[in-house]
C-alpha cells in the first residue's frame, strides 16, 4: 500500500518510461531512435484525429523537441530541434 497514490489510480513503483509517455513519444510526436544512442531519428506522427502535437523526448544526446500541425487533410507540417550531432529523417505513414 505504501507504493500507491490515494485511492490507488496510480503506481509510485514504476519509473515514467513504464507508462503512457513513451508511447505518446513514440506514436503521436512519432520519434524513434533509427540508430543506437540515438544520433539518428526517424519521425513518424500517428496524428489519428489531432489536428496538432508538440513536446519534447529525452535522449541521450539531449533533449528533441517536436512539433507538427495538419495541412489540407493528411499533409503535416513538421518542426524538429535536435541537439547538434542528432540527424533526423521523416518517415512514411
Amino acid at each position: 500500500r505504501d507504493n500507491m497514490w490515494p485511492h490507488r489510480l496510480w503506481s509510485k513503483c514504476h519509473g515514467w518510461s513504464a507508462g503512457i509517455l513513451p508511447l505518446l513519444h513514440r506514436h503521436v510526436l512519432g520519434v524513434q531512435p533509427a540508430q543506437p544512442g540515438a544520433r539518428t531519428l526517424t519521425i513518424t506522427p500517428q496524428p489519428g484525429p489531432l489536428e496538432y502535437a508538440r513536446g519534447t523526448v529525452p535522449t541521450a544526446m539531449g533533449p528533441v523537441h517536436v512539433q507538427w500541425r495538419k495541412r489540407g487533410g493528411r499533409k503535416l507540417d513538421i518542426d524538429v530541434e535536435a541537439p547538434k550531432g542528432v540527424q533526423w529523417r521523416r518517415g512514411s505513414r
